[in-house]
């Protein structure tokens, strides 16, 4: 399959062992004229350069490459010490206020799974903070500056998800997880999981709670199922997968038992099995058989299609799915509500550039209000297609 060997050589080109099979990837990739921008929207073009310099097949790139490469390890270290600078900030604030964070996702793994923390770019900073401390932390950062952004529909919409709206922290933005999944997601996360599967870490020079090994597995796992089935993933996710698997000695029992615990066995199953033909590795608790695997929401292909930047048809199964687990007719009424008529904060957030005008914002909403439906009637039109089958 022609897409599975690029991801195969873009692969490569992070983890090559010796500067010939460097070379031979570069060489090949040199074919496609738009390698380098698919690298950089999966955010792999630090760990490219990176291994690239650690080889010394530098002097193998073409002149323009080779100068993109300095050019961008600088920029990732420079951004990455922004981040991390915050992260402190938040840090400090959560500590004087005797909050206790989680250090989730990327802001961990960059320092638990890669060489230099810069190579695992972010776009924000995700924690973990217990329900009842959530409110209590966005008020504390808004005292010491932040400024909060507004991506949900409304705060009731808000009241049902895993996380706050974002808040810009020396121009980094946070997101405040109260849990690691809505609570209308087929995955199931009880607090009392999430503390007996968690350690301490050092991050940027404080001790952190972070999950332990096991348990994170599970949650990328997910995240990413979560993720590839909205349309969207970067190959880095899938990465920080394969890293994990290879640090770490997986206690496999433990790995089903969370799994089973959290509902979250098919999602194990399937994204294991793409990071084992994506990564040409073994992997735990993937099924063998290709009936078993015929039965995955996720294909290959499909993921590979993300990962090129191309559109694969759009699957809207889970919006429907999720839609269905939200507790009472009022309640799914009250969310369609506040999803086709949001709050303005929200509007202007995703839509619209100051200066705002009524004109503008007329627009806007006929513009979100449109693709409501659109997404609606396909999520209907599947619905409706999966009955018949």
């Amino acid at each position: 399959m022609e897409n599975l060997d690029y991801i195969h050589s873009l692969i490569n080109l992070c983890f090559a062992e010796n500067k010939e099979s460097f070379v031979h990837s570069y060489n090949e990739l040199q074919q496609k004229s738009n390698w380098k921008n698919i690298a950089k929207v999966n955010f792999l073009l630090p760990l490219v350069f990176y291994r690239a310099k650690k080889l010394g097949a530098l002097s193998a790139l073409q002149q323009k490459d080779s100068e993109l490469a300095d050019k961008q390890l600088k920029r990732a270290s420079v951004k990455n010490l922004k981040l991390n600078h915050a992260f402190s900030k938040l840090y400090t604030i959560a500590l004087n206020n005797n909050i206790e964070i989680t250090a989730i996702k990327g802001v961990y793994l960059q320092h638990y799974l890669y060489p230099e923390s810069y190579l695992r770019q972010m776009v924000d900073i995700d924690i973990l903070v217990a329900a009842s401390k959530v409110e209590e932390l966005r008020k504390k950062l808004v005292i010491e500056g932040a400024i909060p952004i507004t991506v949900h529909q409304s705060r009731f919409i808000e009241s049902l998800l895993h996380q706050i709206s974002p808040i810009k922290l020396n121009d980094v933005s946070i997101e405040i997880h109260r849990n690691l999944f809505d609570s209308f997601d087929e995955f199931v996360c009880p607090e009392a999981l999430i503390a007996s599967n968690s350690r301490v870490e050092t991050l940027s020079g404080h001790k952190v709670k972070v999950l332990n090994n096991e348990f994170l597995l599970v949650y990328l796992c997910c995240h990413v199922f979560n993720t590839i089935r909205g349309g969207s993933l970067r190959l880095i996710s899938l990465i920080d997968i394969f890293l994990l698997l290879n640090k770490s000695n997986i206690n496999v029992e433990q790995l089903n038992s969370i799994a089973k615990e959290m509902n979250a066995t098919l999602a194990l199953q399937n994204i294991l099995y793409l990071v084992s033909k994506l990564f040409k590795v073994e992997t735990p608790c993937c099924p063998s058989t290709p009936e078993n695997i015929e039965l995955f929401p996720i294909s290959l292909d499909y993921a590979i299609k993300i990962f090129l930047s191309e559109q694969p048809p759009f699957d809207t199964s889970h919006y429907f799915t999720k839609f269905k687990k939200i507790n009472g007719f009022k309640n799914k009424t009250k969310y369609i509500l506040h999803a086709v008529f949001p709050q303005q904060e929200y509007i202007k957030n995703r839509y619209l550039q100051p200066p705002f005008t009524f004109s503008k914002l007329c627009q806007a909403y006929i513009i979100h209000i449109a693709s409501f439906i659109r997404t609606g009637n396909k999520t209907i039109f599947h619905f409706l297609r999966q009955k018949r089958a």
